[in-house]
């Protein structure tokens, strides 16, 4: 049975993944080009208030 949120619904998905497709979404959105660096693991888990191996999962999905 999934997690229930903050909200009390189930989870959607795990936090990971939902950081990862807003991640995906952003690099589209925005023109990046070829080669350009993301922004460090600190300032995404910052941005996101979650810890950094939450970051580096989404990183590698």
């Amino acid at each position: 049975m999934p997690s229930p949120s903050r909200g009390g619904a189930p989870a959607a998905m795990p936090k990971y993944q939902r950081i990862a497709a807003a991640l995906r979404h952003e690099i589209d959105r925005t023109a990046h080009t070829p080669g350009a660096r993301l922004p460090s693991e600190r300032s995404l888990a910052a941005r996101y208030q979650v810890n950094r191996q939450t970051i580096r999962a989404a990183l590698q999905h």
